[in-house]
């Protein structure tokens, strides 16, 4: 039985339950997630099963897709990435017991309080951000520096020399040498 999106949860219970829910939370109300993003428009796509496996360990099934816009940080333009996770989440009392999980599941230490879903989601979304955003092969906006286009330009006029290119010159005729 699918149900939409609930605030908390008690995931626990949910798991002897084998409760499936689906639904979406706006990217708008990702705090954290929102510090990485350049437009904060759009929803992620969430599919939760809570569930039990053979040796009885309570856990989530975890998948979550989400069109994010990041800053490309080769020509520092918006670039939108597709992010997908997948993840089962173990639901543990105890850290120590991390250690003996299979490694298909990531340990979530839970107490007596509810777990907050959107809070879960976000964790997912801020995992399966690229080390490094970027456009695809050839996508980058024209005059980047990657893209070997021209200097940029100041908007008193054209393109500055490089500062230290005296100190090169200097050091090419000896002269930075002699103050040692």
């Amino acid at each position: 039985m699918r149900e939409r999106l609930p605030e908390s949860v008690d995931p626990v219970r949910l798991a002897r339950r084998g409760a499936v829910f689906e639904g979406s939370y706006p990217l708008e109300g990702m705090e954290r997630l929102k510090a990485s993003l350049v437009e904060t428009g759009g929803e992620a796509k969430v599919y939760l099963r809570f569930d039990s496996d053979a040796q009885n360990v309570p856990y989530i099934l975890v998948r979550v897709e989400a069109e994010l816009m990041l800053e490309c940080q080769v020509c520092l333009e918006p670039c939108r990435q597709t992010v997908h996770t997948d993840t089962k989440v173990a639901l543990i009392a105890r850290e120590a017991q991390a250690d003996r999980l299979p490694e298909e599941y990531e340990p979530l230490v839970i107490g007596e309080e509810p777990l907050f879903l959107k809070e879960l989601v976000q964790d997912e979304l801020i995992l399966a951000l690229p080390v490094i955003a970027r456009h695809s092969e050839g996508e980058c906006s024209p005059g980047s520096l990657s893209a070997g286009g021209p200097a940029k330009t100041n908007d008193d006029g054209p393109a500055r020399d490089n500062p230290f290119s005296v100190l090169a010159k200097l050091r090419k005729n000896g002269n930075l040498d002699e103050e040692s």
